[in-house]
């Protein structure tokens, strides 16, 4: 029991990590939808309700959310401009808007009518805890926190026979949403297998491991779009193999991709950390993007992988031991705002060009005056 939980966890976490770009924009999306459904409720059972119940709280309690539901729509819209969505942002907001709904529910369930029972809280209970993309353990605490604080209103400021309806139906849609979200992420969670699953396959490099060049493209961007909002440095590394066309011609195509193999096993092992990205960028040249505060390290890194690579020792079939070096190109700057992200990858080549014009088996480092070798 305590292994499924165990597992059930894991894979969520899993999930989240993996899948998180699908989770910001899935959640953004439905925000969006939700929040505008919610406002035009609110106005159209406003009216009714001031016709209808003549109730002077009621209609107050409407325009309060309907106000409070029009602000978060205001610095949504607003939000939704920006070229970057943050993760945890998103997750707030759409937390945010859960909490509103609820509190409205809660509300107009024990205020304006304390005689009559709650039609609309047991089925909002159901409902909200299954719109968004949350963590399990948020969903249940979030539906758990407002079922105690109706039951506790309810049973202070409600009749005796409204309370016994109310505890009775909120507690029953309350363990039904409990179930339903249980069932809910195990949907997710099979989805999520198989989207990573396609996901990994489409951004793999097939011989290396490596991420491949469309990942490597849309990695970029998304980092220097990130880097130039957090006024962070990027850091992008160039790697070629020195005279591997002479290798390829003289010992043979499978080599030469026995040789990437074990170029790009290496470099795979060694870019394990978050903000280390490594990449085939095409034939033998292999690109690594450094972001935030390892990027100052970049030099460092640079120099770890040349000296490792040099220490390779290739055998043929001939058992003849070859030895194989590498030429890196580097750049690193922080982004600016309406910059081409294309433009750190174009000098990280210029200076790559530089340390092959050099001599190769060197490190060559872009500067806007200069490119050091």
């Amino acid at each position: 029991m305590f292994h499924k939980i165990r597992n059930f966890i894991d894979e969520s976490t899993k999930y989240f990590l993996e899948c998180r770009e699908n989770v910001i924009l899935d959640n953004l999306s439905l925000l969006k939808k939700a929040n505008y459904c919610a406002l035009v409720v609110l106005l159209l059972y406003g009216c009714f309700g001031a016709f209808s119940f003549r109730s002077s709280s009621l209609t107050f309690t409407y325009l309060v959310f309907f106000v409070l539901h029009g602000m978060l729509a205001f610095f949504i819209r607003h939000y939704n401009r920006r070229q970057y969505f943050s993760f945890r942002m998103v997750q707030r907001l759409c937390m945010l808007f859960v909490i509103l709904v609820m509190s409205f529910i809660l509300v107009i369930s024990i205020f304006p009518f304390r005689d009559r029972p709650a039609i609309f809280f047991s089925i909002f209970i159901m409902a909200i805890g299954q719109i968004f993309i949350f963590p399990l353990w948020e969903t249940i605490a979030v539906l758990t926190g407002f079922e105690m604080l109706f039951l506790i209103l309810s049973f202070c400021m409600k009749t005796l026979e409204s309370f016994a309806y109310d505890w009775f139906g909120s507690v029953t849609a309350w363990i039904i949403s409990l179930i339903l979200a249980y069932l809910v992420w195990e949907i997710r969670l099979r989805e999520g297998r198989i989207r990573m699953a396609l996901r990994k396959s489409s951004i793999t490099d097939e011989l290396t491991g490596l991420n491949n060049r469309r990942s490597f493209d849309e990695h970029l961007k998304d980092i220097f779009l990130i880097c130039a909002e957090k006024r962070e440095k990027l850091a992008v590394i160039m790697i070629d193999i020195d005279d591997f066309k002479q290798f390829n011609d003289t010992y043979g195509h499978p080599a030469g991709d026995e040789c990437l193999r074990m170029i790009g096993s290496f470099i795979r092992d060694y870019a394990t950390e978050e903000d280390i990205f490594a990449a085939r960028y095409g034939g033998e040249e292999i690109a690594l993007i450094v972001s935030g505060q390892k990027a100052e390290k970049a030099v460092k890194y640079a120099n770890e992988i040349a000296e490792a690579i040099s220490r390779f020792s290739f055998h043929s079939e001939e058992k003849e031991s070859i030895r194989i070096t590498i030429s890196l190109g580097m750049a690193v700057k922080i982004p600016e705002n309406g910059q081409d992200h294309l433009n750190i990858l174009k000098e990280a080549d210029l200076a790559l060009y530089r340390a092959k014009k050099s001599g190769k088996n060197r490190i060559s480092i872009y500067s806007e005056k200069k490119i050091d070798t």
